[in-house]
């Protein structure tokens, strides 16, 4: 945690002897440091019990007269937790508007900000804001977020996370989204009856009616569906599991 104050006296006299304090309840004050650094210091709370019963006091004089200032504060070293409705697709052309929902709970300080990000895998996530809709600042929160993008092809991690009053962050939620908006392109392909490999004469294929024969054409690893026209007709292509085109 870091502690920051500005003290000055009224006389303009200078200020020495600083000390700085704390107690839980109404015991007697520990000293943390005399004579600190003005105007900060970082002090480590991790093993202190949670609390909202402490106080840290300041004190200094101007060599003629004490001064002293108390403050209360809490001490909360719990992470809130998130829960996220994942997205039911994951596929998207270029411009989409990202909307998602969900909730966040917090034991002791109150959930503050949900917060959330869209970036290329590997990439620093930029965090924006999410809306809460519920229960700002309590130990349960509901929130949701609708943010219009513009991404280039590529997978991206969309992350969230919940931040408390006392700047604990949860564990990241990530879900990775892909951005397509490349149409599969088709690659080589052969026309085969039995072993014989059949080549077109110009732009087409002359074969006799009643032939049995096979099509064969590579696509792209991403292609869902692919199918042969001839004339009216419509053959879905099987997919080479072993080959994997």
């Amino acid at each position: 945690a870091l502690i920051e104050w500005e003290a000055r006296d009224p006389d303009l006299d200078k200020l020495t002897n600083f000390a700085l304090s704390y107690r839980r309840g109404v015991g007697s004050f520990s000293i943390l440091t005399k004579n600190p650094t003005p105007g900060s210091l970082e002090w480590d709370v991790t093993n202190l019990p949670e609390g909202s019963d402490y106080q840290l006091k300041l004190e200094a004089n101007d060599g003629t007269s004490p001064y002293l200032e108390t403050a209360d504060i809490f001490i909360d070293n719990t992470s809130p937790r998130i829960s996220v409705m994942p997205l039911s697709e994951t596929v998207f052309r270029k411009a989409l508007t990202l909307e998602m929902r969900g909730t966040a709970s917090d034991n002791f300080s109150g959930v503050q900000f949900l917060e959330y990000s869209a970036t290329p895998v590997g990439e620093d996530r930029r965090w924006f804001k999410a809306l809460i809709t519920q229960g700002f600042r309590t130990t349960s929160a509901a929130f949701r977020l609708r943010h219009p993008f513009r991404l280039e092809d590529g997978t991206y991690e969309v992350s969230l996370r919940a931040l408390d009053v006392a700047g604990n962050s949860s564990e990241i939620y990530s879900q990775r989204i892909i951005i397509d908006t490349t149409a599969p392109r088709v690659g080589s392909f052969t026309l085969t009856q039995g072993t014989l490999a059949l080549f077109p004469e110009g732009n087409e294929f002359k074969i006799l009616s009643g032939s049995k024969l096979k099509f064969s054409l590579s696509l792209e690893t991403d292609t869902s569906a692919a199918e042969l026209k001839v004339g009216s007709q419509s053959f879905p292509l099987v997919k080479n599991k072993a080959a994997g085109l």
